[in-house]
């Protein structure tokens, strides 16, 4: 788990669904089956160190609370829809990584372009599983370097509270972050304790 910086924003995450960012860049809105790894590196807290373009499940704890989970988290739900010259790398978390939020704990989302400015507010949204609208939700976040957002990218903490409303029957969540324009790289799979 990732120790919050201070100076960094809260994710306070919105009720709009994730379809007015996937449907801005992509003519069919749906989840896909897309199994290409999502534009980052693969390190960090993964399925047991497994390749996160193999990984098919993971012990230990989901959101449920019922057993491990099932789900296929290096499935890439969203497939990439860049546009414009600009799309975010999500650096944290990783591929199947699980997310510890329990006992009020927070972990820094992180995303980067590499150095390329892109316009701005980003859209950073969450999704339960079965990914959907109503299990879905995004929050626009506005250029704010002291707040730890900038063209380039961004870091804000992640709470248990960002997940309420959201279900997982197999224990995978999805990140997907994108440009105000709604270029992005594809959502990422993880866990999440709580």
């Amino acid at each position: 788990m990732r120790e919050a910086r201070g100076s960094t924003a809260t994710l306070v995450v919105a009720l709009v669904p994730i379809a007015a960012v996937v449907l801005a860049a992509c003519s069919s809105g749906g989840p896909t089956s897309d199994t290409s790894a999502p534009g980052n590196a693969s390190s960090g807290d993964t399925d047991g160190g497994a390749d996160p373009g193999t990984a098919s499940s993971s012990s230990g704890d989901g959101s449920s609370g019922s057993g491990a989970p099932s789900g296929d988290c290096a499935v890439q739900q969203i497939a990439p829809a860049e546009s414009g010259g600009c799309a975010a790398r999500i650096v944290t978390p990783r591929v199947c990584e699980l997310v510890d939020l329990s006992g009020g704990g927070t972990y820094e989302l992180a995303w980067t372009t590499d150095g390329t400015g892109c316009e701005t507010p980003w859209k950073v949204c969450l999704g339960g599983s079965p990914l959907s609208d109503p299990n879905s939700r995004c929050v626009e976040l506005s250029t704010d370097v002291n707040a730890g957002i900038t063209r380039t990218g961004g870091v804000v903490n992640m709470t248990a509270s960002d997940f309420d409303g959201l279900t997982s029957a197999d224990g995978v969540y999805h990140l997907l972050v994108a440009s105000f324009y709604g270029s992005h790289l594809g959502s990422l799979g993880f866990r999440v304790k709580r």
